[in-house]
């Protein structure tokens, strides 16, 4: 029955499921410190920068060589008569400047003149990249950043979780997730119940040999009685 036992330890389905649950642990565990880190280091950039937005994916070229396309701008909060020439902002984009101009909501270009109005300070602004400054102006109350750093290609991942598709590839993770828990509970399952049958198994086959043993050791003491004792007539012995 022993040896059935560490059969069944050491059959390969065992292994393979032990091996399976690991991977599984490890990969809950990556999943869990990535997503940690990335809500404490998100959260924790706008106590520090304060904004509640403190991060810009780029798009297009119009600041290169400061920034390519994909790279992750930082932004913190700054009043605009903090801002100054050759500071680098982020500003949202007028609804009239993004249906002319065919703009995205929010631009990152570097300041490159401030006048006083009327209404309030006005900023001018230009891509690096770009030949021409910006053809409109842009108000005080449009700042919502200055640039503080960037990391490279990082911004992909915004892009990915803003797609349209991304909702659904989600559902998808979910659905392939549970799939593999519900698979792995499944297995376990059927181990534990290939594990007994391999211990019945065992025990049914060793049956037989305990019986004959018990039955020898059993005439051994009618034979040889212990000191004290006498020999008992021969019995017939029961049968298995």
């Amino acid at each position: 029955m022993a040896k059935a036992r560490r059969r069944a330890s050491k059959s390969p389905a065992t292994a393979s499921s032990r091996l399976s649950r690991v991977i599984g642990a490890i990969f809950t565990w990556m999943l869990g410190t990535v997503v940690s880190l990335v809500a404490i280091t998100f959260f924790g950039s706008m106590i520090v920068l304060g904004t509640t937005n403190p991060v810009t994916p780029i798009m297009g070229h119009s600041m290169n060589p400061l920034l390519f396309e994909g790279d992750l701008a930082i932004i913190k909060s700054v009043q605009p008569e903090q801002v100054s020439i050759g500071d680098v902002v982020r500003f949202k984009v007028t609804e009239d400047n993004k249906k002319k101009l065919g703009l995205p909501d929010q631009i990152l270009h570097r300041v490159v003149s401030v006048r006083s109005s009327p209404s309030g300070l006005m900023f001018t602004t230009k891509g690096d990249n770009n030949p021409l400054q910006d053809t409109f102006e842009t108000r005080a109350d449009n700042i919502t950043g200055v640039y503080q750093g960037m990391i490279p290609k990082a911004g992909f991942a915004i892009f990915f979780i803003q797609a349209p598709e991304a909702p659904w590839l989600l559902v998808v993770l979910v659905v392939l997730a549970l799939a593999y828990l519900a698979i792995g509970w499944v297995e376990a399952r059927m181990q534990a119940a290939k594990s007994r049958e391999d211990l019945l198994t065992g025990f049914l086959h060793e049956l037989p040999r305990l019986q004959n043993q018990i039955n020898e050791l059993t005439a051994q003491l009618r034979t040889n009685p212990p000191i004290g004792e006498t020999p008992t007539p021969e019995e017939p012995l029961p049968t298995a």
